[in-house]
């Protein structure tokens, strides 16, 4: 759903520049003279724009040009900016871009070679190897891990505790750029996993820190490329929709990027940056489902899962045979950014490291293997269905179950089909919710179609 504010502004600014115009300015540019961030934002734009991408595919060319560029370099420095581009074109951690996990396999090994030939990395650099990965899992380095948790903790403590100046002296961009850092490590899930070492309620502060830089920002009225892009890709991880939570933040961004814009050579590095942005955000508003609550499902909130589950069942049910395969694409990317923040739970949760409650893990089962599915992460999948099955008998025997069996049946357990329907045709009317209504329309249907078979067999 779009806001008004968002339909007025695609109608006058000049972001929003056609397919073509775009594609005119890839075909025309240099790309061995791009900048390593110019050059991964013309990779994003490709990965944001089917039209564009099918008109000049050169995703390739431009990876392969940042990969020549990143073997050329002979400084830690050098290397160390054409990495940083190498792991954006792979997808990581830009929302609405599929992750390429082999691309992000590659990117592991620089890094890996690249810290054994030069020692620790910057905090950016650490930051992308340290992101989960479900189809090729890279090395997993503990100490890299704690060490760079520790940095995190430390940076919190800078702006709660003992000198808060230090943390506020820095430049905008940089303590953007920490509060980007400290979302896409997924900090929040640390202060909520380990509560008797830092408080969740930290996150809190972490939260006001970001409205006194929107403040800071909002000050600002015609901000360099660097604080607009510091600024925008900082506002999609805190408040993923700009037809979310907090359209009034995108429709100020907007205002002032609309002032800078103009000032840019189209082609320069820092357009090719801003033209990105746009890019996403025209994505951003024409997408079918809402990532707002994606941040939370990592700590497994109850109505985050919910959530996703309703934007799961509305996209299998619905009333057209039309297939869009960018939306279904885009729909694929969605649900793996879900199951990479459900499937880290699963062993805890089974191993009670994790209560939930029982009520909760059904929903959490559900949810992770809906998450599977529609990302199409079927190995994954095929590997945790048994476990869940021999937890079945430790589940009360609730709504959410009969949810779950159902689903196991659809996943090919005819075993759970009877007991789900006789308990689904048994709820009250009056008090279905909308999940218990997919779940009956689902069995109905299947027991529907198995009295036909029977009947055209008989």
């Amino acid at each position: 759903m779009k806001t008004e504010g968002t339909e007025q502004h695609q109608a006058k600014s000049p972001l929003f520049l056609n397919s073509l115009e775009i594609e005119k300015q890839i075909r025309a540019c240099d790309i061995r003279g791009l900048s390593p961030k110019a050059l991964s934002a013309m990779a994003g734009i490709l990965g944001l724009n089917a039209v564009i991408k099918h008109e000049c595919d050169i995703s390739a060319i431009l990876y392969e040009t940042a990969v020549a560029h990143y073997d050329k370099a002979t400084t830690r420095d050098d290397k160390a900016q054409w990495l940083k581009a190498l792991y954006r074109m792979a997808g990581l951690f830009t929302s609405l871009i599929p992750t390429d996990c082999y691309l992000e396999d590659e990117c592991d090994e620089r890094f890996d070679d690249l810290m054994a030939n030069h020692g620790t990395l910057d905090d950016t650099l650490l930051c992308y190897r340290l992101h989960r990965n479900l189809i090729c899992p890279a090395p997993y380095d503990l100490q890299l891990r704690s060490d760079f948790l520790e940095k995190c903790r430390q940076w919190v403590c800078e702006l709660t505790e003992t000198e808060p100046q230090m943390w506020f002296t820095l430049p905008l961009s940089r303590r953007l750029h920490r509060l980007w850092l400290l979302c896409a490590i997924d900090y929040k899930t640390e202060l909520h996993l380990n509560p008797k070492q830092f408080a969740p309620q930290r996150w809190q502060d972490i939260q006001t820190c970001f409205y006194r830089c929107q403040q800071q920002f909002q000050r600002i009225n015609q901000p360099d490329a660097e604080a607009l892009t510091a600024y925008y890709w900082t506002l999609c991880q805190f408040y993923p929709d700009s037809n979310g939570t907090n359209p009034e933040a995108y429709e100020e961004f907007f205002l002032r990027f609309d002032r800078t814009l103009p000032t840019l050579q189209p082609g320069s590095d820092e357009w090719w940056q801003l033209m990105e942005i746009a890019e996403h955000h025209r994505k951003d508003t024409t997408k079918t489902y809402q990532q707002y609550s994606l941040p939370d499902l990592s700590i497994l909130n109850s109505n985050s899962m919910c959530d996703f589950r309703t934007t799961y069942y509305r996209w299998e049910f619905q009333d057209t045979e039309y297939c869009d395969i960018q939306a279904e694409r885009d729909m694929q990317s969605y649900a793996y950014e879900c199951a990479e923040r459900l499937l880290p739970s699963f062993d805890k949760i089974l191993k009670h490291q994790i209560n939930l409650g029982k009520d909760a893990e059904t929903t959490y089962l559900l949810t992770l293997l809906q998450a599977l599915t529609l990302a199409e992460l079927n190995d994954q999948k095929e590997r945790l269905l048994p476990r869940i099955i021999d937890r079945l008998p430790q589940l009360p025997d609730t709504r959410y179950k009969t949810h779950l069996l159902a689903y196991l049946n659809l996943c090919g357990y005819d075993e759970f089909f009877t007991e789900a329907l006789n308990a689904a045709t048994a709820w009250d009317p009056q008090t279905l919710t909308e999940e218990d209504r997919y779940i009956q329309r689902y069995l109905c249907e299947s027991f529907e179609f198995l009295q036909q078979v029977n009947l055209s067999m008989a």
